[in-house]
């Protein structure tokens, strides 16, 4: 039994706390929340895990195997800095690894340096729908990629907000909506040579409500990213890419995966146009909450875990992320 501790009871605590506890050979063996109200509530939701106040408290505790971080992104350089000096062998964080890229690389390098496994909630990258997308570009299916517009966007802030997620330094669209759209793009393209950008506050006073920047990558590939916490008839987050090829275009959604081939490849896919629907993948999992890629995610890293291997995407990818959110932040 591996055991697994988890800090943070918001939303995404909750639900990886319900995966964790569903997976075979996996003992949900400790929690810890810092607000009190929450703490006492999932103390009596959950009576037979422990549930600490501090991270150190639980890690000296409990004799935990790996450690899910779920907490507010803020918070996450701490509480990695926590686990790590407590002698915590594997850490998954939510996305984004930090708040920014200082932040970001530190905790990279201090992981590395004790040889720590990692891993970073970019959960898309388990989508069936964006795996099929990158296998498609990698086989040249709409042959060399000429150039990409990509959004990220939600109907969720229409007036000013209140909390750490409208903080100059801590929140904001681009790293609250925009880091998986940008791994993703990191993961198709490599890496980032040139970024362009502008930035709006429309109804928040400190940060940015929308974000357009234009990124030129390593591989030569130019596109334009849209990031929008405050777009209209979005009610649920969208996700969505469009790219232009020398021989055909591919667009990419959280829904489905259109092609248009003026050519066939062989085994890859035939001349002309198809569509990929969401439910045609399959999708069957051990236990299903929210989107099955969360499932498929958490059980990669404890695979990682009990094999005593690297997981992906590792601490060290999710620098990039951090790094082309500060890039876009400085040039706009």
């Amino acid at each position: 039994m591996l055991k697994v501790g988890i800090v943070g009871l918001g939303k995404m605590g909750i639900l990886h706390a319900g995966v964790v506890s569903a997976l075979e050979g996996i003992s949900l063996s400790g929690l810890c929340e810092t607000e009190g109200i929450i703490r006492r509530m999932a103390e009596k939701l959950i009576p037979n895990v422990p549930i600490y106040g501090e991270v150190a408290e639980m890690v000296t505790k409990q004799s935990l195997d790996a450690v899910m971080i779920a907490a507010p992104i803020h918070s996450h350089i701490g509480v990695i800095r926590t686990l790590l000096e407590n002698g915590c062998t594997a850490i998954f964080t939510e996305k984004p690894l930090a708040s920014n890229a200082k932040d970001a690389v530190e905790a990279a390098k201090t992981a590395a340096e004790k040889r720590v496994i990692t891993m970073v909630g970019y959960q898309k990258r388990f989508s069936p729908l964006f795996q099929r997308a990158k296998f498609l570009l990698e086989k040249q299916a709409i042959g060399q990629v000429q150039f990409f517009k990509a959004y990220s966007y939600i109907s969720d802030v229409f007036r000013q907000g209140t909390g750490w997620r409208f903080k100059k330094g801590s929140g904001g669209t681009l790293i609250e909506l925009g880091p998986h759209l940008l791994d993703l793009l990191l993961w198709y393209f490599g890496g980032v040579r040139k970024v362009s950008a502008k930035q709006l506050g429309l109804y928040s006073k400190e940060v940015e409500d929308y974000v357009h920047a234009g990124a030129e990558f390593d591989s030569g590939v130019f596109g334009t990213v849209d990031v929008s916490w405050s777009m209209r008839n979005y009610r649920l987050p969208e996700i969505c890419i469009e790219i232009q090829g020398a021989d055909g275009t591919l667009k990419v959604s959280d829904d489905y995966v259109q092609v248009s081939a003026d050519r066939g490849v062989k085994g890859v896919i035939d001349a002309g146009k198809r569509t990929f629907q969401k439910p045609s993948f399959k999708t069957n999992v051990e236990f299903l909450l929210g989107e099955p890629e969360f499932t498929v995610e958490d059980r990669s890293f404890l695979n990682a875990v009990a094999e005593k291997r690297q997981a992906e995407p590792s601490f060290q990818d999710a620098v990039k992320v951090n790094e082309f959110i500060d890039r876009i932040r400085e040039a706009a």
